[in-house]
């Protein structure tokens, strides 16, 4: 039961419409999931922990969501994003590199 003055928990159906939203404003290459769980003291209910990913991209898929879109939610998206930063910091150190030579 919610004490008073508490906000209602949100729940699964609240995460797909956030995540929806998301997805539509910038697009399905900017979305993506993350399980920081530590240090919350309430989470959505039906998304306890990382278990309960696949019940959020069974929801999605009855969306309408393509299997890309959803493996790139899953973690395409920021591997994609992790390789690109990776990439940036080599050109970045050869070029310091080069610097030091000159």
């Amino acid at each position: 039961a919610r004490r008073p003055g508490e906000r209602p928990r949100a729940t699964l159906a609240d995460v797909v419409r956030h995540v929806e939203r998301i997805r539509e404003v910038a697009g399905p290459r900017h979305v993506g999931l993350g399980g920081d769980y530590d240090g919350v003291d309430r989470t959505p209910d039906g998304l306890e922990d990382v278990s309960c990913y696949p019940a959020l991209i069974a929801a999605l898929a009855d969306r309408g969501w393509s299997d890309d879109d959803l493996r790139a939610l899953a973690g395409g998206n920021a591997l994609r994003v992790l390789r690109a930063a990776d990439a940036d910091d080599d050109v970045s150190r050869g070029a310091a590199d080069a610097g030091a030579l000159a």
